[in-house]
Formats: structure tokens, C-alpha cells, sequence
């Protein structure tokens, strides 16, 4: 019976650092995906501010 706790006990120590190593694992993705969700924010804040940029010079010219 002792042997049987034991092992159980093992086994429940493998799983929990096992889950562990899988919330670390999602915490970096979550990090990366923050920061992706950043630099596309920023891209298409630059790529807005070119688009006014060019409707204004095309506003310049005449057909």
C-alpha cells in the first residue's frame, strides 16, 4: 500500500511539473503573440499615415 502511495504521489509530481512547463510554454506564446499584435499596430499606423500621405499628393494633380 505504502509502495502504491508512493508511486501515486511520483506520478502526481510529474504531472504538476509538467503543467508547469506547459503555462511557461503558454506565457512566452502570449508574449510573442503581444508583442506581434504591437509591431502590426504600429505598421498599420505607418502605413494609415502614408495612405493620407499619398491621397494628398495625388489631390494635387489634374486629369
Amino acid at each position: 500500500m505504502s509502495a502504491a502511495i508512493s508511486n501515486a504521489a511520483s506520478e502526481q509530481s510529474t504531472v504538476v511539473e509538467d503543467i508547469n512547463k506547459g503555462s511557461v510554454k503558454i506565457g512566452q506564446v502570449a508574449e510573442h503573440i503581444a508583442e506581434g499584435a504591437h509591431q502590426s499596430s504600429e505598421a498599420v499606423s505607418t502605413v494609415s499615415s502614408l495612405s493620407e500621405q499619398l491621397h494628398e499628393a495625388a489631390g494635387k494633380f489634374k486629369v
